[in-house]
């Protein structure tokens, strides 16, 4: 069977000179990107005033990086509502009324104020003109609300340049993308990853009888993808909402939370220079953060990082154990959930962390399904390769 993790780490650590914290604290980094994805994957991109006695300045780049995200491109806007591109006979009507300039305010639409035009869009249209103009009318086309018309190889096409693309046979030999499972996997906390999937989950229309299914069990998961994806509520499925596997896994990741938090706080306790650093909760910004400060902690300081560095590395290797025992459960949870759900009259969208890609094209090879890697966590990670058949993988 197909392990995503890991082997025993605890059997591999090399002797460690434990008066170096830092280099104590490295060797063991390396393996907590197998739990960065594992569960609890909101977090605050911006940090709150004076909780647990982290600083409350402004987070800067976290304002710039959501600003960024947020930010829509004309072509993307006009995707995300159904709208067909200028060039058709009321482009010189258009311009010459100022229309077109009229469109360009669009960038400064505010996320939410977007979000309830597209729910407006659902159910109505409007004409665009002087009055008395016969101008084309403007709302979502019938193409993206009716039947799923656009082929497997014009979808390949369109997203070639930013993913790894793998098609099951079913999904091969289908004559159009009716029933089809868009599977994209993740770094949840990886901004640079997050962009090339959410110009795909742009395409989601509810209209049309989509479906998007999303790992985990957390509610405020599912309100965070609904709206980056510019989503009514309701649009996200949690696959593993009320599964007490889940439930576990996310209570040992609030352990480890827990202790780097303390990691951060004694090091900011001790180290000036490190306050105002960390972005946000998680533990990938964890991480970072403790790898960076931890050797800066004054001699005088040193027994107690020494201290709390030994209970991280414990927690670390006993959350890899029992990773490998909960992530077959969970995925045979999401499969099932993936199986009892999806529509076969339209398309079904599905997001889940890379640490279970091998595993889950396995268990759904015999759906219509079209596996997607962003290229940028490929060139990362090899091991993410989609280039052999599932069935090598074994």
């Amino acid at each position: 069977m197909y392990t995503n993790s890991s082997s025993d780490y605890s059997s591999q650590t090399p002797p460690v000179d434990q008066s170096i914290p830092g280099r104590a604290y490295a060797l063991c980094s390396p393996v907590l990107h197998h739990l960065y994805g594992w569960v609890k994957m909101p977090s605050m991109a911006m940090k709150a005033a004076k909780h647990q006695g982290l600083p409350d300045q402004p987070d800067r780049a976290g304002m710039r990086e959501r600003r960024k995200q947020s930010e829509m491109t004309l072509t993307e806007l006009q995707r995300s509502r159904g709208i067909q591109p200028p060039e058709n006979p009321h482009t010189q009507i258009l311009d010459a009324y100022g229309h077109r300039q009229l469109a360009e305010l669009a960038f400064s639409i505010p996320r939410l104020t977007l979000r309830a035009l597209n729910a407006i869009g659902d159910t109505m249209t409007f004409r665009i003109g002087p009055p008395g103009a016969d101008a084309a009318p403007v709302g979502r086309s019938d193409k993206s609300s009716g039947s799923v018309k656009l082929s497997t190889a014009d979808f390949i096409k369109k997203y070639s340049n930013d993913f790894d693309i793998w098609l099951s046979p079913s999904a091969k030999n289908a004559a159009d993308m009716k029933g089809m499972i868009i599977a994209m996997f993740e770094h949840h906390y990886d901004p640079e990853v997050a962009y090339p999937i959410k110009k795909v989950m742009l395409s989601f229309r509810r209209t049309r009888g989509d479906r998007f299914f999303m790992e985990g069990g957390d509610v405020r998961l599912m309100l965070e993808r609904e709206q980056r994806y510019l989503m009514e509520s309701g649009d996200c499925r949690l696959l593993e909402l009320d599964s007490p596997i889940f439930a576990r896994a996310s209570a040992k990741m609030d352990e480890l939370l827990k202790i780097c938090r303390n990691c951060v706080e004694y090091i900011q306790q001790y180290v000036h220079e490190s306050k105002g650093d960390l972005t946000a909760y998680n533990l990938y910004t964890y991480d970072n953060f403790i790898r960076k400060w931890s050797d800066e902690v004054p001699p005088a300081a040193m027994p107690g990082m020494k201290r709390l560095l030994s209970e991280f590395r414990l927690t670390v290797n006993l959350m890899l154990k029992q990773k490998k025992i909960d992530d077959p459960l969970r995925e045979a949870d999401m499969e099932a959930g993936i199986r009892a759900g999806l529509t076969e009259s339209a398309l079904n969208y599905m997001v889940i962390g890379a640490d279970h890609l091998h595993p889950m094209r396995i268990r759904l090879q015999d759906l219509r399904i079209i596996v997607m890697v962003p290229k940028l966590m490929v060139s990362k990670d090899p091991s993410l390769s989609l280039n052999h058949e599932p069935k090598q993988e074994l």
